[in-house]
């Protein structure tokens, strides 16, 4: 009696598709945080700086803290 040969595997030809979605997404995240950056309303960043200060009262930004 003959052998019966394994079924061959069906090889996916779109696994670059996975790839490229991946990095669609990523690149639509890096917009989205670029343009959150990039509009800043100066009132709005008034507030969370006010808000920052009266979080920690002793330091007033990076420059001096050694730390940052």
């Amino acid at each position: 009696m003959a052998r019966r040969r394994a079924p061959e595997e069906h090889e996916n030809h779109e696994r670059w598709l996975v790839s490229y979605a991946d990095f669609i997404t990523l690149l639509f995240a890096f917009f989205v945080v670029m343009y959150s950056i990039s509009s800043i309303n100066e009132g709005k960043y008034k507030i969370l700086s006010d808000s920052g200060r009266r979080v920690q009262p002793g330091r007033s930004g990076c420059e001096t803290n050694p730390d940052w």
